[in-house]
C-alpha cells in the first residue's frame, strides 16, 4: 500500500466517521423534537418540556411553532 493510498483511505474513514456523527446528532435531536411536540400535544407547560427534553424553552417553543404550521 502507498502512502497516497493509506491517506486515501484514512481520508475516507474520517469523512464516513463524520457523517455517521452528523447523522446520530440530527437524529437525536428529531427525537427530542418530537419528544417535545408529544409532551406539548399532552398538556404539558413548555417550562417542563424544556427540563425534560433539555433544551432552552425558545427552542421547545419554535419546535412547537413549526409544528402548528405544519398543520
Amino acid at each position: 500500500m502507498s502512502i497516497y493510498e493509506y491517506n486515501q483511505e484514512k481520508h475516507l474513514r474520517q469523512e464516513r466517521e463524520a457523517s455517521w456523527e452528523e447523522g446520530r446528532e440530527s437524529g437525536i435531536s428529531e427525537s427530542r423534537r418530537q419528544t417535545a411536540i408529544n409532551l406539548s400535544k399532552m398538556g404539558m407547560d413548555v417550562e417542563k418540556i424544556a427540563q425534560a427534553v433539555e433544551a432552552s424553552v425558545e427552542e421547545v417553543q419554535t419546535w412547537l411553532a413549526d409544528e402548528d404550521v405544519r398543520k
